[in-house]
């Protein structure tokens, strides 16, 4: 059958440097999960303590916006793989840091919170790198396709990082998660290794302010965009539980790491089922008033979540 008349997803996976942009999304996807439900069952181990829970979630969220609005800056005029792919080596050496200090009882609260906060720099370069890279990877008529199966891809790393680090826990410890994220960590920069430079497609202009500036102009030129973004990071901020799902997981619903690894993948699960399901039906007639009904649901959900004291109907709250 001639290319032309294969699935559009068919056509995205048979090109070579998808297939690789992928491997590496996947490995990237499900270290840095993986690695944020270890560091907080970590934490909580270590310390037992609630403030300090909050206190990971803010050092993990520092450098989310500065850095990545540098982070997509340089993006916008440097190699992209050339930038995710050092990104990702430094998050290998990262992961083996903890790995080691923890395997050798070295690994203290001051170390830890130090080397999230430098993790989530790294990530911040790491993903809008990434994300500029897919659209020079296939024609423009195959871009749409191509995004739903890298979201598809993304969204499996989210769901199976933090199974794999109840499971990794369980059987062989703390550390043994934190050198399988460096596994997976190295198998992304693997996977990036002679990337084809990317420097053609974008400007060759230094970075600047007057670009990051231009971004959150646009941004505030388009109400739907804007008033998108404020309800969501509303609804994340004050109807979010995951940074004490620790806590749930071992005060309230009374289940080891293999449990708190579930717990955390169901809210990826969720979405994972969402994607499927936006994938397969009609576009949405009025997505706004489906955007409202949706943070509606999610906030009941939380509530639900909060007073549970049954794993099973918690799972399934996250899961909504």
């Amino acid at each position: 059958m001639p290319s032309t008349q294969r699935h559009p997803t068919l056509q995205v996976l048979q090109r070579p440097l998808v297939r690789r942009f992928s491997i590496a999304q996947l490995c990237s996807t499900l270290a840095f999960s993986l690695l944020r439900a270890t560091v907080a069952w970590h934490i909580w181990k270590l310390t037992g303590s609630y403030a300090l829970l909050g206190t990971l979630g803010l050092v993990e969220f520092l450098p989310v916006i500065p850095i990545s609005l540098l982070g997509g800056a340089v993006a916008d005029s440097h190699d992209r793989s050339y930038i995710a792919t050092r990104s990702l080596f430094v998050s290998v050496l990262l992961s083996c840091a903890l790995c080691g200090s923890t395997a050798q009882g070295l690994g203290e609260l001051p170390t830890i919170l130090g080397v999230t906060f430098l993790l989530a720099v790294s990530n911040a370069f790491q993903r809008p790198a990434l994300s500029a890279l897919l659209p020079t990877l296939v024609p423009t008529n195959l871009f749409p396709t191509a995004t739903v199966v890298n979201a598809n891809v993304r969204n499996t790393g989210l769901v199976g990082g933090p199974v794999l680090m109840g499971f990794v826990t369980q059987q062989v410890g703390i550390a043994g998660a934190y050198g399988l994220c460096a596994l997976l960590f190295l198998g992304a920069t693997f996977a990036m290794l002679r990337f084809p430079a990317t420097t053609e497609h974008v400007a060759r202009q230094p970075v600047s302010w007057s670009s990051i500036r231009q971004g959150i102009e646009f941004v505030r030129s388009q109400p739907a965009l804007l008033s998108s973004m404020v309800l969501d990071m509303f609804a994340v901020i004050f109807a979010g539980a995951t940074a004490m799902l620790p806590v749930f997981a071992d005060e309230i619903l009374h289940v080891d790491a293999l449990g708190y690894g579930l717990l955390s993948a169901s809210m990826q699960i969720g979405t994972l089922i969402a994607a499927i399901a936006l994938l397969i039906a009609p576009p949405l007639a009025r997505p706004g008033r489906a955007l409202l009904w949706a943070v509606v649901v999610f906030g009941a959900c939380t509530v639900v979540f909060g007073l549970s004291r049954s794993f099973h109907v918690s799972v399934a709250a996250f899961i909504i």
